[in-house]
């Protein structure tokens, strides 16, 4: 899976990342609008990691969306 996908299905893979990343808000995750980068730099700042461990979290996240593909009413 790609991030263009997640991004594309955001409404649909903002559960799951508000769940992965509980210390954001509902709102930090929503603002994102699925964009990696907006993603990373508020998980990198909550959790105080580098950008390369805030890249293998994400990274290891959006593997496991394989298994949660959006449903196609909400793509």
């Amino acid at each position: 899976m790609d991030w263009s996908s997640i991004e594309r299905s955001w409404k649909h893979y903002k559960t799951s990342a508000q769940q992965r990343w509980n210390r954001l808000s509902d709102q930090d995750v929503e603002g994102t609008l699925g964009k990696r980068e907006d993603l990373a730099r508020l998980v990198q700042r909550a959790y105080g990691l580098t950008r390369e461990e805030t890249q293998r979290h994400i990274a290891m996240w959006l593997s496991k969306q394989a298994g949660n593909p959006p449903l196609a009413a909400n793509s």
